[in-house]
């Protein structure tokens, strides 16, 4: 299922809420998951294609570090089964 399909719409914002919202849910089922930045754009580049990245403690929040997770768009264009 794409998020297209999901209504969710076209809308960066809007999938930055769901991908929040599912991280939100795994942390609520696995405490040691660590809070993150979330961040959306275009995994291909001069190095070839990168679909996602965590990085621990990449940001600063109030003194809180958080880790960073990176989802390239074109992982979700290929749909769950083919990005895991």
């Amino acid at each position: 299922m794409s998020v297209v399909a999901a209504g969710v719409g076209r809308d960066g914002s809007e999938l930055i809420v769901v991908l929040e919202r599912a991280w939100a849910d795994i942390q609520a089922r696995h405490p040691e998951v660590p809070a993150t930045v979330m961040i959306t754009g275009a995994g291909s580049g001069r190095q070839g294609l990168r679909l996602g990245h965590f990085a621990a403690g990449r940001w600063s929040d109030r003194g809180a570090q958080l880790g960073e997770l990176f989802v390239a768009g074109e992982g979700l264009e290929r749909g769950a089964r083919t990005s895991s």
